[in-house]
C-alpha cells in the first residue's frame, strides 16, 4: 500500500535509548554550570562535547 511506513535505509542510530535517556535527565534537572561551562543555558556544542 502507499501510504504505509517503512523503516528508512541507513546506519543505525548513534544515540541508544540509554543515552538518550541520561540527556534528557541532566538537561532537565542540571544546569551546565554545575558540569564547569560559563553559561546557565544548554547549547548544542556543550551537549556535544558532554557526550565526547
Amino acid at each position: 500500500m502507499a501510504l504505509e511506513s517503512k523503516i528508512p535505509p541507513g546506519s543505525e542510530p548513534i544515540i541508544i535509548q540509554a543515552i538518550d535517556d541520561c540527556l534528557k535527565k541532566v538537561t532537565l534537572e542540571a544546569m551546565p554550570t554545575i558540569f564547569g561551562y560559563g553559561t546557565d543555558l544548554w547549547k548544542y556544542p556543550l551537549l556535544v562535547e558532554l557526550l565526547e
